[in-house]
C-alpha cells in the first residue's frame, strides 16, 4: 500500500525502516526481502525526484555515513560552464539535510566557486525535498491475497 509524504519524510521513514531491518538478530527471508525493497524505494525516490541533469550531470547517491538518524546527507557532483557555455570543471558536494519544527534546513558542502553554487545547489534540494512523492515500505507481493485452502 504506497504511503504519500513530502521526499524528505519519505527517505527519512525509509532510512529508519532501513536501519532498523539492518540491525535486526534475526535476518530471515521476510527481513530480507523486506530490505531489499526498502533500499529499491530510497534508490527511485532519489533517482526520480532530486537533482540530475542541468550541471547536476553525475545526479545524486544517498550517502550513507555514520550520521544522528535525524540528518540526511547527500553527495553530488556539479558541472560548471563558463560565459561561453562550455563546461570547465567539477565541484563536488554534501548536501545535509537537518528538520525543523519549521520543515528543514538544507546546507551544501564543498567549494563555492564565484558563482554561488552552493547557493543554487540548497535551493534545487530544498524544492526537490518538499515534493510530495508516494512511497511504499511493504513489498508488492506481500499485498497479494493468500489462496485459501479448501478443507473437506
Amino acid at each position: 500500500m504506497a504511503q504519500q509524504a513530502k521526499l524528505y519524510v519519505a527517505l527519512a521513514s525509509l532510512c529508519q525502516i532501513r536501519n532498523t531491518l539492518r540491525d535486526k538478530p534475526q535476518f530471515d527471508d521476510r527481513t530480507r526481502e523486506q530490505l531489499h525493497h526498502v533500499e529499491d524505494e530510497i534508490d527511485r525516490l532519489v533517482k526520480t525526484h532530486l537533482p540530475s541533469g542541468s550541471g547536476f550531470d553525475s545526479g545524486t547517491q544517498m550517502a550513507e555515513t555514520e550520521t544522528p538518524h535525524n540528518l540526511l546527507t547527500f553527495q553530488t557532483d556539479f558541472h560548471h560552464l563558463n560565459e561561453h557555455g562550455y563546461y570547465t570543471h567539477w565541484t563536488h558536494h554534501m548536501v545535509r539535510v537537518t528538520p525543523t519544527v519549521a520543515g528543514i534546513v538544507v546546507k551544501a558542502g564543498g567549494r563555492n566557486d564565484k558563482n554561488d553554487i552552493k547557493g543554487y545547489i540548497e535551493e534545487q534540494f530544498y524544492y526537490a525535498l518538499e515534493d510530495d512523492v508516494s512511497y511504499s515500505v511493504i513489498p508488492a507481493s506481500w499485498h497479494q491475497p493468500q489462496a485459501e485452502e479448501k478443507t473437506a
